[in-house]
């Protein structure tokens, strides 16, 4: 009978490990970025007026944190491989949340920029590295499917999370309602990395979901190929020379979709200034986590189906579309002598529609760099690149937040936000068909 690599009985069922790999990343993404980090803004204003600091204060502050997390993004790779990579994962999570939990007894200004920094190295092990190296690791394919499942969790978890907390918030106050927060989402993700998470298949005397045995080998005829400036990776078949602009292009791609992605919690605050009020702006926002969740359950077995190039260059694409309908909505104030009725009905449709696409930016900034960076990198080599990648984020996050800040405070509307967005999610659109267009057919 020919061996099983790839399944293990659970019950009278064959189901594959990668499967319950996957259980296990959406468990710990989603507490830690949908439960802990989506819902930790709803304690700030009960905080703030509690201590009486002001929002500048603590974003001041918060610089540690984006430090921290510059840090740990440097040197998570270099523990992933001198220890267990499942026990690293595990211990950064365990300090994340009890960290969290730590702010509900913050008194004073040095305590909480103390915890933020914890929050931030802790985290650099957490968000953005572990899920895509598993994911790597446990499928040779569908990895676009089971990414934008991991990734979705967090939406999905942050939304019924939300509302739950918030009513704690409103019977038992903020420091209450964080430390339950904290706590569930500890009770979520620990069991799960330690019961479940195995970093690569190989340990388990399995191979990846959808594995094949691979192509032969070239066979190297010199010695002057291995050293060659600009010879081949025989596993990648991309040159060296060429690898390095491809990662060049991986990175200001991931900075441009994660500068983008950060637009959807704005979107109460532009409605209301915008004219639109309120009431438009909470459905616009909820348009927008729809988009977000939609995408990424979509994108994936998309890819699938019709490629990366295709699929991720029509995401790109629209949500450069999205901006450019926000630019070409009128604002109330420029919508002189139009009744509020009026307005709101002209409004709503393309705003709504514009929300919703806006959404998928969530999914283009979780899911196409890790997939631009397996076209030309595998093993270590990969998790160096998106270790990178993440510290890239994380300086650039901090620029881009000024920048936009900067902008909406000079002009007092959001046009000139808009304009950026537009810019920078056009170029996006466009790095996205180069680096796409060097995937060979069949390659996932």
């Amino acid at each position: 009978m020919k061996r099983k690599f790839t399944e293990i009985r659970i019950g009278k069922h064959h189901i594959h490990y990668a499967w319950v790999v996957l259980f296990a990343c959406c468990m710990f993404f989603g507490a830690s970025m949908g439960i802990y980090s989506n819902c930790s803004g709803l304690y700030t204003a009960g905080m703030l007026g509690e201590m009486g600091w002001s929002l500048t204060l603590i974003t001041v502050v918060g610089g540690g944190n984006t430090v921290a997390r510059l840090y740990g993004s440097r040197i998570a790779p270099k523990l992933f491989k001198k220890y267990s990579m499942k026990t690293v994962i595990a211990v950064a999570e365990a300090v994340l949340l009890i960290a969290g939990m730590s702010k509900s007894l913050v008194k004073d200004l040095a305590f909480y920029a103390f915890f933020l920094v914890v929050d931030g190295l802790a985290g650099a092990f957490i968000y953005y590295i572990p899920v895509p190296i598993l994911i790597n690791n446990w499928f040779h394919k569908k990895k676009d499917t089971a990414l934008g499942i991991a990734m979705m969790s967090s939406g999905l978890m942050g939304a019924i999370a939300s509302p739950l907390f918030g009513k704690i918030l409103e019977t038992s106050g903020w420091r209450t309602a964080n430390a339950v927060n904290c706590f569930t989402a500890l009770l979520v993700s620990l069991p799960a990395i330690l019961l479940f998470v195995e970093v690569t298949p190989e340990k388990m005397g399995l191979k990846p979901y959808g594995w094949e045995p691979p192509e032969p080998v070239k066979v190297i005829t010199s010695p002057s190929q291995i050293f060659e400036t600009g010879s081949e990776d025989y596993e990648t078949g991309v040159s060296v020379k060429k690898k390095r602009s491809l990662f060049l292009l991986s990175m200001i791609l991931a900075m441009l979709m994660n500068g983008v992605s950060g637009m959807p919690p704005k979107i109460p605050h532009f409605a209301i200034t915008a004219g639109f009020g309120a009431a438009l702006g909470s459905l616009m926002l909820s348009a927008s986590q729809v988009g977000n969740m939609a995408s990424k359950a979509a994108l994936g077995p998309l890819c699938d189906r019709f490629g990366h190039r295709r699929t991720y260059t029509v995401s790109a694409v629209l949500v450069f579309a999205s901006f450019l309908i926000f630019l070409a909505v009128p604002s109330a104030e420029a919508s002189q002598g139009a009744s509020a009725g009026t307005l709101m009905a002209g409004a709503a449709v393309p705003l709504l529609l514009a929300s919703f696409l806006t959404g998928i930016s969530a999914a283009n900034n979780t899911m196409i760099y890790p997939a631009s960076v397996r076209l030309y990198s595998r093993g270590d080599e990969y998790v160096e690149y998106i270790s990178r990648i993440s510290m890239a984020i994380t300086v650039f996050g901090a620029v881009w937040n000024l920048l936009q800040s900067a902008l909406f405070d000079l002009s007092g509307s959001y046009t000139t936000t808009f304009i950026l967005y537009t810019v920078a999610s056009g170029i996006a659109a466009i790095l996205t068909v180069r680096l796409f267009s060097a995937e060979k057919t069949g390659r996932k």
